[in-house]
């Protein structure tokens, strides 16, 4: 059985932030989310809440590590080549009851900037 939460978790609101340390060729993937408030039937939420990630192409996203108790949740494997898109939903679970999925929401992998020319002259005649 399903929770159906009114999702204020929509992909409007996980936010996917690629995060570069100057040079690194490794990019690593932040994703955030807000945590609903209510049952699909209005009532206040109880207990305690876990997300689950799901992580992969767009359509084909999997489960993706344990379940945590907040964001945000930053993502350093499988990440795909720059070019490649990566797509993530989140879900929530109470009381042993999972939510529906969020909307998808993706990021493509920027390539990196290419480094400076390098010994530039300029001649005067």
């Amino acid at each position: 059985m399903k929770m159906k939460f009114p999702f204020l978790l929509v992909s409007t609101l996980i936010i996917l932030s690629m995060a570069f340390a100057a040079m690194a060729a490794t990019p690593t993937l932040t994703v955030n989310w807000m945590a609903p408030t209510q049952n699909g039937d209005g009532t206040a939420i109880t207990g305690a809440i876990t997300y689950q990630l799901y992580v992969g192409p767009t359509g084909k996203e999997v489960k993706f590590g344990n379940p945590v108790t907040s964001p945000p949740y930053v993502i350093t494997t499988g990440i795909p080549a720059p070019g490649g898109t990566i797509c993530v939903q989140v879900t929530a679970t109470v009381n042993a009851i999972e939510s529906a999925r969020t909307p998808e929401a993706c990021a493509t992998i920027p390539y990196p900037r290419p480094g400076s020319p390098v010994q530039v002259s300029v001649t005067v005649k």
